[in-house]
């Protein structure tokens, strides 16, 4: 099985069971344009994953077939060993700020709160205890005092710590990120690696869409590189030092280059 690498306890295998993410066989399309073929990957508790490639490798299709947003045209999604139902509350989720429609009349906290709706439940009021862990959420990724503010008044790293922020408000198992360092700071990106690895040390797991390969073996255990396929997943230093880099960019494969978006 291609994935990242986990070790089981002494003296057992490594089922599919044991693992917080399995994908399988997993193939998806863009009308008659293929995107993804027969990706399978694995991700394990506690892993911090990038996810890496080409633009049009690919990549954000990835996490939103995971989640449910992009039709499969077949192959699985299983957590915990069972098939993943959206909206089971296993699974968070960090989209691009590019797909935020940011006139929206909302707040950051309405924002986070709407990662506590398995709590609250549809069409039902924010009561005090929700707004008071969304704001508990905010204040962790450093935004408290900009609660109030309308969405579109934030900066982009701000975006960006708002949307961690609605995840972490879920306690999920699973943290699905898609470029969550794509245009920030460097305040935010390391606020925001700093939360991710403190969900990692708790035994979270967490696959994030990454841009840049120099910092790859900083932030990350473990790393897919994909275009369209799998090239190779496994622990992030035995990728880098592979082939499969040059494989998947071609000759502009060189520590430290940027990587597009997919």
């Amino acid at each position: 099985m291609v994935g990242s690498e986990a070790v089981p306890p002494a003296g057992r295998a490594l089922s599919t069971t044991d693992l917080p993410l399995y994908v399988q066989g997993l193939n998806v399309a863009y009308g008659s344009r293929p995107v993804l073929w027969n990706v399978e990957f694995s991700a394990a508790a506690g892993s911090l994953t990038a996810v890496v490639g080409p633009n049009g490798a690919g990549k954000s299709t990835l996490l939103r077939a995971v989640i449910g947003q992009v039709p499969r045209l077949s192959g699985h999604v299983r957590v915990f060993g069972r098939q993943f139902e959206p909206g089971d509350g296993t699974v968070a989720y960090v989209p691009q700020q590019g797909v935020v429609d940011w006139e929206f009349p909302a707040s950051a906290l309405d924002v986070v709160a709407m990662g506590l709706y398995g709590d609250i439940g549809w069409f039902r009021p924010v009561r005090r205890r929700h707004r008071t862990r969304a704001l508990e959420m905010l204040d962790r990724v450093g935004l408290a005092d900009s609660a109030g503010r309308q969405i579109g008044q934030l900066s982009g790293g701000q975006r960006q710590r708002m949307f961690v922020a609605r995840a972490l408000a879920q306690d999920a198992e699973i943290y699905l990120l898609d470029e969550p360092l794509a245009g920030v700071d460097a305040v935010t990106e390391t606020r925001i690696m700093t939360i991710l690895r403190e969900l990692a040390d708790a035994g979270r797991t967490i696959v994030v869409v990454h841009h840049d390969l120099e910092t790859l073996q900083e932030y990350f255990t473990h790393a897919l590189l994909l275009n369209g396929r799998v090239v190779e997943a496994g622990p992030v230093g035995g990728v880098v030092a592979s082939a499969s880099l040059s494989r998947t960019y071609g000759r502009f494969a060189t520590a430290g280059a940027g990587i597009g978006a997919g």
